[in-house]
């Protein structure tokens, strides 16, 4: 580089070629020439690599060029001092381990075969007479979840088994039993073979927990490692129900109890160093998004969930860490159980189970670490690319509170995590795998089913009698019980027309209650999901939502039956229309024997006919601005932004606020709240300002009767049914001018 403006390269930078047989320096400000030890090589354009345990460095020799010296910088090699070595980079020198320099006296172990082997930067005395024993091809070997099961040896385990394996259980050395640690996670827990990772974490942990050898005063967590597994518990109930977090939490800030679920990660790499402790990142939420719709996803009572694409690029250079989960209150560290459904536990016979992946969740088992991305695991050596990626398919938070008796107080939350793998050969940089993470809550208290079961039970007996009477009732109007049997059927007889009324009866009034009961329990949640501060009510999970919505198919079954029978009922009434009015008169024709009455007219019957028809679909609500007035309030007003499943009671909600998915339980709490108080009020505007001041048409059409010297017989049964009066006082409906006004003068 010649020269550098600091604009775009392109533009700003000046370069010349170095001359020949130079190369350039790193920084690209100078050209260098290449040692006696490393002379330049045409085939490659660079120096060549130095001897082994030489390392290359830049020095500046005064170069005669003509007549003149010259200083030029110079590409040597030089040897490390003894105790040390080149490093990585071969461009500097390190201190060799002093593990080795202690046993061996040199920077490397012995190459008497059967005496030395170095792991993982270890020189461990591997010969017959030592304990330590190099693990087996089947310890070091991992068993993807990919699709085709692959299995790689990892050069991880390889490399690092027997020196944390070792130095955990000889020295119970620090960062060796994080390390141990960290290949058991690798290794999904699974504790097989023998010589693998975790059954020598499994053995050494439980070992130190049978002889009440724990950390922090924790009854599972061993001294002097790291806390994995579970080892008192038998089965998974007292890890998820334990009591030991007392904070109560609330779903509104509140000056005593927080509103807000905060956490913290013991983070540890590859290596098993400890890096710090996280406090505010959570390395599950792998989807971007922002940050006022992340932090809603902690908001105490938010259930939440996002789901995103993980391109080759973020699963291939996502570094890599461990992670020990807690919940944080100030000062206070409640440690976090981790569920991985891909465990697997070897059983007699030697067959697998998976117990994380069953809904039994006292046959799951529990675990403290974690990593979110493996992309190192599976690369056969140390400069190999890996072979497949782990993964999260489904990261789950899932908080359960303890019940009404403790409102606020929770189980500890639990991380529930699928992993899944792809091998790197199918995935190309177009290619993209979907992950979600999921926030949910819920509650112990079986009290939403149990309330709902005793609603039904008691309102299916209260329906069975009403209908007993309602039916007997009905057995009346068709002269079952009078004295005269029109269908000289006997009194005490049932049959099948009584069966088909009185289930039709029954389907009808239970569909309405079947609706109240439903109604008034998605109002109940409305009202009190919404307003609790400490929380001690959730929505019903899934399960109890399906039943829900049973419940409902239920009554829309009912109701649809009830309403066949209603058409059917209507359509067999019989209808007699009366027309009071009696000729005038007589008509003759030849002669006086031939004379007769003159004939009635018919159209005033079929005029009234006509607007009895009319008035069939006459309603008191307005069906169309009902169902219009319902959607103005629910989508413009924005009343269903409070069948969100979150407890916030806002109708009006920002395009960057999360405003979690709607709850089916809260939409038809707020849809039939809508529809029935806009119904009222339609009902009460209609019956007394419309009809009072504006029109009643079925007074109008009793008027018509009455104008039309014409009466209504509506037999809705075989001894029931409805009449109108609609004989006209003054004798005729077809009359003459003059006739009707005597009529007008006799009622003045």
């Amino acid at each position: 580089i010649l020269s550098d403006t600091g604009g775009p390269p392109l533009n700003s930078l000046q370069c010349q070629r170095c001359p020949a047989n130079t190369i350039s320096s790193a920084s690209r400000e100078y050209c260098i020439r290449c040692g006696d030890a490393n002379p330049f090589d045409s085939t490659t354009q660079s120096c060549r690599s130095c001897p082994l345990n030489d390392i290359a460095i830049v020095q500046f020799r005064n170069i005669s060029i003509g007549n003149s010296f010259s200083t030029v910088p110079v590409l040597e090699c030089s040897t490390c001092d003894s105790g040390y070595q080149p490093d990585i980079s071969s461009q500097s020198c390190v201190r060799c381990n002093e593990y080795v320099l202690n046993l061996t006296s040199t920077c490397t172990c012995s190459n008497i075969a059967g005496t030395y082997s170095q792991y993982g930067g270890v020189c461990l005395d591997t010969g017959a007479g030592s304990n330590v024993v190099v693990p087996s091809a089947a310890a070091t070997t991992i068993t993807y979840e990919d699709t085709d099961s692959t299995s790689v040896t990892s050069y991880y385990l390889t490399e690092n088994l027997l020196a944390a394996r070792t130095l955990c259980e000889q020295n119970f050395n620090y960062t060796a039993c994080q390390l141990l640690a960290n290949l058991c996670v690798v290794n999904q827990y699974f504790r097989f073979p023998a010589d693998g990772p975790c059954p020598a974490y499994y053995t050494l942990g439980n070992n130190l927990v049978s002889q009440n050898r724990i950390s922090n005063g924790i009854s599972d967590w061993p001294a002097n490692l790291p806390w994995l597994y579970y080892f008192t518990a038998t089965t998974a109930t007292p890890v998820l129900t334990a009591t030991y977090i007392t904070t109560a939490y609330s779903m509104k800030p509140s000056a005593t109890n927080p509103s807000t679920l905060q956490f913290a990660f013991g983070k540890y790499y590859l290596n098993g160093t400890f890096s710090n402790l996280e406090l505010n990142e959570i390395p599950f939420q792998l989807c971007p998004d922002s940050q006022e719709r992340s932090r809603a996803a902690f908001d105490f009572g938010v259930t939440y969930s996002i789901t995103c694409s993980l391109s080759r690029s973020v699963l291939l250079n996502t570094p890599m860490y461990f992670y020990d989960p807690y919940l944080r209150n100030g000062n206070t560290l409640s440690p976090i159980p981790i569920i991985i459904q891909n465990y697997a536990s070897r059983v007699a016979g030697g067959s697998t189970t998976s117990p994380n992946a069953e809904t039994d969740e006292a046959s799951w088992v529990p675990t403290r670490r974690l990593f979110i991305i493996d992309n190192y695991s599976s690369k056969p050596t140390r400069n190999d690319a890996p072979r497949v990626i782990r993964y999260p398919k489904s990261i789950n938070l899932r908080i359960t509170l303890q019940g009404r008796n403790t409102a606020g107080r929770i189980f500890p939350p639990i991380l529930i995590i699928n992993y899944a793998a792809i091998r790197t050969s199918v995935l190309t940089s177009t290619l993209t795998v979907q992950t979600t993470f999921s926030v949910t809550y819920r509650t112990q208290n079986p009290e939403y089913q149990n309330n709902i079961n005793i609603a039904c039970i008691v309102a299916a007996c209260l329906t069975l009698i009403y209908c007993i009477i309602k039916i007997i009732g009905w057995r009346r109007r068709y002269g079952r019980f009078n004295a005269i049997n029109v269908d000289n059927v006997p009194e005490e007889s049932i049959n099948s027309q009584t069966l088909v009324k009185f289930i039709a009866i029954f389907l009808g009034y239970m569909a309405n209650c079947l609706f109240i009961i439903l109604c008034g329990t998605s109002i109940y949640y409305l009202m009190f999901f919404k307003g609790q501060d400490a929380a001690y009510l959730l929505l019903p999970s899934s399960t109890e939502r399906s039943y829900f919505s049973i419940l409902i198919g239920a009554a829309f079954g009912c109701k649809a039956l009830d309403l066949l029978y209603m058409i059917w009922t209507q359509t067999s009434i019989d209808i007699f229309f009366i027309d009071w009015e009696k000729p005038r008169g007589s008509s003759s024709e030849n002669s006086d024997s031939n004379r007769s009455d003159s004939p009635i007219s018919i159209w005033r019957t079929y005029f009234v006919a006509n607007e009895w028809n009319e008035i069939q679909t006459m309603r008191k609500l307005g069906n169309t601005f009902l169902i219009f007035a319902v959607l103005f309030f629910l989508e413009v007003v924005g009343f269903k932004n409070l069948a969100t499943n979150n407890p916030s009671t806002g109708i009006v909600i920002t395009a960057s606020e999360y405003t979690g998915s709607p709850s089916p339980l809260l939409r038809f709490g707020v849809a039939s709240v809508s529809f029935l108080v806009i119904a009222f009020v339609q009902w009460i505007f209609y019956s007394f300002i419309y009809e009072r001041f504006i029109e009643d048409k079925i007074a109008q059409f009793v008027d018509l009767c009455s104008m039309s010297n014409v009466s209504i017989f509506i037999m809705s049964h075989l001894q029931f049914g409805y009449y109108i009066h609609g004989k006209s006082v003054h004798g005729h409906a077809d009359t003459d001018m003059k006739e009707m006004f005597e009529q007008l003068k006799r009622e003045e």
